[in-house]
């Protein structure tokens, strides 16, 4: 589909989330706030094709399965207060920034999405896969990450203590961590890390390489 050029915005009065899965190439602002607002965009063309719903503490935002959109506007701009869970899919772009708590968190990206932000957190997990990149900033208490395909995670600026890091394919991923680093790099991958952790379990197969620096 072809975007008409007129978008409207609708907004959608969900509350009582944590979560959220935003695919099918959608540009979000997702905020840090005391309130609860979801404000989606698209060109007017696509409005029958959009889906946004809200099942338990899921917040879902993306088109019909096997529609894509093409010279679109498509934005979501969500405000919540506590961010637990963040699926990105099929070349979205997420911003996520002012999250400070101890809660734990879980990052899936996927098929060339991109997410970049500033948080503090509990224990991050993280899957980037297909070509996609991470790229935050802050703190958080333990990292466990997979980065596959030719996918990049740029964690130098997340300071955490313990990690257990995994990258395979032409991955690559940046760590800072200052207590005990396990690592894996298999294929053409490469794990670095700064912070002066201890090393524990160093696995390099292939052309991957752990390095410090």
């Amino acid at each position: 589909l072809v975007g008409s050029g007129n978008p409207v915005t609708q907004t959608f009065n969900f509350t009582d989330f944590d979560s959220l899965e935003i695919g099918s190439a959608f540009q979000a602002e997702i905020t840090a706030s005391d309130s609860y607002f979801v404000e989606v965009t698209v060109d007017d063309n696509l409005v029958p094709h959009l889906r946004v719903e809200q099942k338990g503490k899921t917040v879902k935002i993306g088109l019909d399965p096997n529609t894509a959109a093409t010279n679109s506007d498509m934005r979501v701009r969500i405000t919540m207060p506590a961010l637990t869970r963040l699926d990105a899919s099929g070349a979205t772009r997420a911003n996520v920034t002012g999250f400070k708590s101890g809660d734990n968190m879980r990052m899936n990206i996927s098929g060339a999405s991109a997410v970049r932000g500033d948080m503090e957190t509990g224990d991050l997990t993280a899957d980037v896969s297909g070509a996609s990149t991470l790229g935050i900033t802050g703190s958080g208490d333990a990292l466990r990450a997979t980065v596959s395909g030719a996918s990049t995670a740029d964690l130098s600026g997340f300071s955490v203590t313990d990690a257990d890091v995994d990258a395979s394919g032409a991955s690559r991923i940046n760590v800072n961590a200052s207590g005990t680093l396990d690592a894996k790099a298999s294929g053409a991958s490469g794990v670095r890390y700064t912070g002066n952790p201890k090393l524990g379990r160093i696995d390099e197969s292939g052309a991957g390489t752990v390095s410090g620096g």
